[in-house]
């Protein structure tokens, strides 16, 4: 049974009134009463099903259980810590802290009714800013057992090309988690939940190392392959990890014991990370000095200037696929992309092309002097096990340009 399960019979205790509190629960099957004592006497609360949390708010403002709770039918919960509650109040606008305070406060002033007078119990021991986030809670949670296991999080690679070659010259690594019941969650939900948690950390070293791995493999194969340079490995990097002082020197000691020179791993960081400069220079020079590559993401949209190109001492960016949605019939937007092609390249970066998806498009970029391309042309994210097939039969993508 997964860590933050937990299973009651009929007349089981979850918790009792007094007892320190250190956790929460999200009623996924099943139903507790919840009662508390008043002279003596027992006083039933109410009692919830499921979906309803229990036990919050003793977490919330880290004061005693203020009641008891007990099973009246087979019940499966899920355990819901108190820094997963705590983090994101601790990290919430000071008018939400206000609408919590004012809740327990309300929550508090009923309970001492109910102790006073045991023929009121109409108090509702869930506050309702909880439930709105039950199910982002118990996906936080699906989400640490499976980085327990390992078998649900995956990573797949999509290609890269050298546009000059017109070869595969590396893959970007991107984490894929596959559900049991839900089947595939969207990157874009978990890997924002994970940055809103401790999660992303470790969930960035696993898929750093893997990536690490796979990669290795790759090469033996594209070598054998006889292809014209060693595969690179993008990876990208969220703001929690660069904000982790142990994160590069770890990275550096899993790329030596994987045996990979380290000036193929490119560190992907994006721009909102980018917008403190100073901070984001000492980031790169530190990852330099290890050996690693550093590339800007998505630039061209968002928090991007001038000045972070040219105080970053960055390896390449990449410019981002709005680009080149909008290449087709509109002239401005042609422009707009070869003078921003023409900036980077003049400070000395290498450009790599994001959301390349018809052969127009990769001929623009080519007669650009671009050095990379990847997108749906060239090839979708692919789990490992379909890389090596890639590899010996690569995708037709014309001649090189010129």
């Amino acid at each position: 049974m997964a860590k933050n399960i937990r299973e009651l019979e009929v007349d089981d205790v979850l918790f009792q009134e007094g007892e320190a509190a250190d956790c929460a629960y999200i009623i996924e099957s099943g139903k507790l009463e919840i009662s508390t004592r008043s002279e003596g006497e027992k006083v039933v609360i109410c009692s919830l099903g499921e979906g309803d949390i229990v036990g919050e708010m003793g977490i919330i403002d880290k004061e005693p259980r203020t009641a008891t709770a007990v099973a009246l039918a087979q019940t499966r919960l899920t355990r819901v810590t108190q820094s997963q509650l705590t983090d994101r109040i601790s990290g919430a606008d000071t008018i939400v802290k206000l609408l919590i305070k004012i809740l327990l406060d309300r929550y508090r002033s009923g309970l001492g009714k109910v102790k006073g007078d045991p023929g009121d119990r109409s108090p509702d021991v869930v506050a309702e800013y909880i439930h709105q986030g039950i199910d982002k809670i118990r996906l936080e949670g699906e989400l640490r057992d499976a980085l327990d296991t390992k078998k649900q999080l995956r990573v797949f690679y999509q290609p890269i090309i050298d546009l000059q070659s017109r070869k595969i010259a590396g893959f970007e690594a991107l984490t894929r988690w596959i559900h049991p019941k839900r089947g595939f969650i969207s990157p874009g939900l978990f890997i924002s939940l994970a940055e809103e948690t401790d999660l992303i950390v470790p969930v960035g070293l696993y898929v750093f190392e893997q990536a690490c791995k796979d990669i290795v493999k790759f090469q033996k194969t594209a070598s054998a392959r006889k292809y014209p340079a060693p595969l690179f490995i993008s990876i990208n990097i969220s703001g929690r990890q660069v904000a982790d002082p142990s994160f590069l020197p770890r990275a550096a000691e899993i790329a030596q014991d994987c045996g990979l020179d380290k000036a193929l791993i490119k560190l992907e960081i994006t721009e909102s990370f980018a917008v403190n400069l100073g901070a984001a220079s000492e980031w790169i020079n530190k990852a330099h000095e290890l050996g690693f590559k550093v590339s800007l993401d998505d630039f061209g949209t968002g928090f991007s200037s001038l000045e972070t190109l040219y105080r970053l001492d960055l390896d390449n960016a990449k410019i981002d696929q709005a680009f080149m949605l909008e290449l087709q019939g509109n002239p401005r937007n042609r422009q707009l992309t070869r003078d921003i092609v023409a900036m980077v390249k003049g400070l000395g970066l290498e450009v790599v092309v994001e959301g390349v998806e018809d052969q127009s498009q990769l001929e623009f970029i080519s007669a650009l002097d671009c050095h990379y391309a990847q997108g749906y042309l060239i090839g979708k994210s692919i789990p490992a096990n379909e890389v090596r097939e890639m590899l010996n039969h690569p995708p037709d993508l014309g001649q090189p340009y010129g």
